[in-house]
């Protein structure tokens, strides 16, 4: 969706849910497609994900933080937000999935040493790190330089 498509309808959905005091602003999230900021009384949202995604996704995004405005700070995703987004004409959905939305790949690769799977980052890896799955699944959700993350330029072949 085009981002001044996007700042329009954000603006006119604030405005029908009586949001027209707060805020609205484009950031440079990779990660999250918006975010309420309550001490600010401002919704942001990603412009990279709001350029990958359809308009649809981008309103339920909207409505999602929306909702989180009118309930305030101590409702996170309760039952109370759920209701109030789902009453609004949003999703309900505490947080987006890689079926429903387009996702931006990081600039940095990573593989496993164990698994072989590639894991996507937007900044280099300064340290050590370990696959989450891995160590999860064969080491008691310990970490363990056996499950290591390594540049994904690197030949690396699965342990077996």
């Amino acid at each position: 969706m085009e981002l001044t498509k996007a700042t329009e309808l954000a603006l006119s959905l604030m405005d029908k849910h009586n949001l027209s005091s707060w805020g609205f602003y484009m950031d440079n999230a990779k990660r999250r497609f918006g975010c309420c900021h309550y001490n600010t009384r401002s919704i942001s949202l990603s412009k990279e994900l709001v350029q990958a995604n359809s308009e649809d996704r981008v309103k339920m995004t909207i409505l999602h933080e929306i909702a989180h405005a009118l309930v305030g700070h101590g409702n996170g995703h309760n039952r109370i937000w759920k209701n109030k987004c789902l009453e609004i004409g949003g999703d309900g959905n505490r947080c987006y999935t890689t079926d429903n939305t387009n996702t931006i790949k990081g600039k940095w690769q990573y593989n496993c040493i164990n698994c072989g799977r590639i894991v996507h980052r937007h900044r280099k890896i300064r340290k050590q790190l370990a696959c989450g799955r891995c160590c999860k699944k064969y080491n008691n959700n310990k970490w363990s330089l056996d499950y290591l993350l390594v540049p994904y330029k690197f030949n690396c072949k699965k342990i077996t």
